[in-house]
């Protein structure tokens, strides 16, 4: 069935369906990766390929906690600020 078919052509959806898996177990930075990958050894030339492989890579990405400021943080840094 998949004879006379080489492997590392078939890397890009291996790495998109380990992306997808990965997103179902909520594994999100596994899931970046994946996606990254993916689109690394996209060989398709389809343009529609790589705009989904976009899309999945930027609805992966990695949550970072921001940096919030408490009003106690402020008045330490302003008291640091004067000394």
């Amino acid at each position: 069935m998949i004879q006379g078919v080489d492997a590392a052509d078939m890397t890009s959806a291996y790495e998109e369906a380990k992306g997808d898996l990965y997103i179902a177990l909520n594994d999100f930075d596994a899931a970046h990766t994946a996606y990254e990958k993916a689109l690394q050894s996209d060989q398709s030339g389809d343009t529609r390929v790589a705009s989904i492989l976009r899309l999945k890579l930027g609805q992966s990405k990695p949550y970072v906690k921001p940096e919030i400021n408490t009003a106690e943080q402020q008045v330490d840094e302003s008291q640091e600020a004067a000394e």
